[in-house]
């Protein structure tokens, strides 16, 4: 029911199951996090103590808790049930960690701070703690402590893949892409389920691709990981990027071979076939193929949606396009490919205002200087 989006379906069906088995943790996280989405905060939390009572060693239904507090606005209630606890139970790290992502939820970096330091010397290998200092440090600008953090725990545990990747993130927040990417390939040498590694990799080759001998890089890479797939997605994105279509495409294809019905993969090749490559009818056979495995994607109805307007089939693309707006209003190359539709069909205020927002973004994007000129043009005619 999940699956086929049934929100109302599947709720009845866990109410069913969890007045049948009260005791289920399962069911009874998984039924919270629906009541979540539904607005219902206290439901919620009511639910969540009730598995603690059992399970006091569990952190999604503390996080629940949390979701649901902070929606409700009653985090300070939620912080003055975990000093309570804390009071009866000082050696609890759990506590102390949930104490100070309350804080941080709360704004009150100092005293999140206090908790989380507390939580990390009664569990030092308790990661997420570490993960929460190394962030805090980092939105306070001490870059330096955080290094410190993350160098001291990948002495303590040098097997760990924790070490390097949280090493990796301090790089990737201050721009040291070379160190980023190298402690991130440390960090997936040691542990290949690393994702966050993966776009740190990709972040550093995004931002190195003006660099000559990137695409070397980019292929040293990927022979260290040769049958990851994950590997294979950063390395494709990275050399579609930096100009090596064929050999992106290339990659795409090879990863399509095992995993045919992988979305993102389909929807970049689409997207690779019908802007780099001018292979429109591939690109058409192959977005709707990822139109039907993701048919409620945004991010799809973009690419299809895009690819029946560079056809000139205008009316399919309009459908699509305007969903995509919809579901992702703040992407400015979605707001693009809807304002040259509206431009075509004569509506040019429309085209205007999503003309100026895509134009005026703060990032790039394919198409940022088409936009701009279709902006100057349009705005010649008022």
């Amino acid at each position: 029911q999940l699956q086929q989006n049934d929100l109302p379906g599947a709720t009845t069906t866990l109410e069913q199951a969890n007045a049948r088995f009260p005791d289920n943790h399962e069911i009874s996280i998984l039924l919270a996090q629906l009541h979540l989405r539904a607005g219902q905060h206290d439901r919620v939390i009511a639910a969540m103590s009730r598995v603690l009572g059992r399970r006091g060693d569990l952190v999604q239904p503390y996080l629940l808790m949390i979701d649901a507090a902070k929606a409700a606005g009653k985090l300070d209630a939620l912080a003055d049930l975990f000093r309570q606890n804390i009071a009866s139970n000082p050696s609890v790290s759990l506590l102390h960690h949930m104490l100070g992502l309350t804080l941080r939820q709360q704004n009150k970096p100092a005293e999140a701070r206090t908790s989380l330091e507390k939580a990390a010397e009664l569990a030092p290998q308790f990661v997420p703690s570490l993960t929460e200092l190394v962030g805090l440090d980092l939105a306070e600008g001490r870059n330096d402590a955080a290094l410190e953090r993350a160098k001291q725990f990948t002495e303590r545990l040098p097997k760990a893949a924790v070490g390097p990747l949280l090493t990796a993130q301090v790089h990737h927040a201050a721009k040291r892409w070379p160190e980023a990417e190298a402690a991130a390939t440390q960090a997936l040498q040691l542990d290949r389920n690393q994702g966050s590694a993966y776009g740190v990799i990709a972040d550093s080759f995004a931002a190195r691709r003006s660099e000559p001998g990137i695409s070397a890089a980019i292929e040293a890479f990927l022979a260290k990981f040769p049958a990851e797939q994950a590997a294979q997605r950063v390395a494709a994105q990275a050399l579609v990027v930096v100009g090596a279509h064929e050999r992106g495409r290339e990659l795409y294809e090879k990863i399509l071979a095992t995993s045919p019905n992988l979305v993102p993969v389909l929807n970049n090749l689409a997207n690779l076939h019908a802007e780099q490559l001018g292979q429109l009818d591939r690109a058409l056979e192959l977005g709707r193929k990822a139109r039907a495995a993701a048919p409620a994607d945004p991010a799809v109805a973009d690419t299809l949606g895009w690819i029946h307007f560079r056809r000139k089939e205008y009316t399919e693309a309009a459908a699509l396009l305007e969903e995509a707006a919809k579901g992702l209003a703040g992407n400015p190359e979605v707001q693009f490919h809807l304002a040259m539709l509206r431009r075509t069909q004569g509506q040019n205020d429309a085209a205007l205002a999503a003309l100026r927002a895509a134009a005026d973004a703060k990032v790039d994007f394919p198409g940022k200087e088409e936009a701009k000129r279709a902006l100057a043009e349009l705005e010649k005619t008022k």
